[in-house]
């Protein structure tokens, strides 16, 4: 017989459940280390939310663990911790900050650009913190994070939509990861703040026209053909004139 010591998370980026596996002859006493090993690396990364299972079976495999339980069934096995940690982290990136957007409000690609940089400019002057790797640089017609003008540079004046679209009140997978991340409730805040301008969905140059202002962040930064970046001291120290204009 064999046990098995089973750790379960869910991930945003493959889509589904993950898990990772330790195993041993039932009267190996080593799997009980391993266990306060894999616990202590799934702490030194700040992995909290996952779910433990012990379980036995007659063969090592993680078939003999879904024959044994269908609650296994559906989960993708990692073949390493690193895997897991890699997959469990879900960090927060402009991508899924673009796909909420979406959500609430299909755009094209520029005004989309100009609510996400608004999204992260409000929070991070509010929280004093990023909410995600900044790649802000100031193109010709403002602020543009660089990895979603890599994804939808082409789409033109298409609105947008977003991946998942919900017959019913089901939770996207997107708000599922903001909402595990602990950020959700402040993202919504800030989006739901932000568009109270109708100007901010109706007109598609209203948000490029106030970064483009004297005293902005972009402003302080641009210069033709260069596409500097508008790091997140410049945000902090200049952000306020973008925000008044809102209002």
């Amino acid at each position: 017989m064999y046990k098995h010591f089973i750790i379960i998370s869910d991930s945003y980026q493959k889509g589904s459940r993950i898990g990772y596996k330790e195993t041993e002859i039932s009267t190996n006493r080593s799997l009980l280390h391993k266990i306060l090993e894999v616990k202590d690396i799934l702490k030194e990364n700040n992995i909290t939310s996952y779910s433990t299972h012990l379980i036995e079976t007659d063969k090592p495999s993680w078939k003999s663990i879904i024959d044994s339980d269908p609650f296994f069934k559906d989960i993708l096995t990692l073949n390493n911790i690193d895997d897991f940690i890699k997959y469990s982290k879900d960090e927060i990136t402009s991508k899924d900050i673009a796909e909420y957007v979406f959500e609430r409000h299909p755009l094209t690609t520029l005004p989309m650009m100009k609510v996400v940089y608004y999204i992260y400019s409000d929070f991070l002057t509010t929280y004093k913190k990023p909410l995600f790797k900044n790649n802000f640089v100031a193109f010709k017609y403002g602020p543009v994070d660089k990895e979603l003008w890599k994804e939808y540079r082409y789409m033109g004046e298409k609105k947008i939509e977003p991946l998942f679209k919900s017959k019913d009140d089901s939770i996207s997978p997107v708000v599922s990861k903001l909402i595990k991340s602990g950020e959700y409730g402040h993202i919504k805040h800030i989006f739901d703040s932000l568009v109270k301008n109708k100007k901010v969905l109706d007109d598609p140059f209203f948000l490029k026209n106030l970064t483009h202002q004297d005293g902005t962040p972009w402003s302080n930064v641009y210069e033709p053909h260069e596409n500097k970046a508008i790091t997140d001291d410049t945000i902090i120290k200049f952000h306020s004139s973008e925000k008044r204009s809102l209002t």
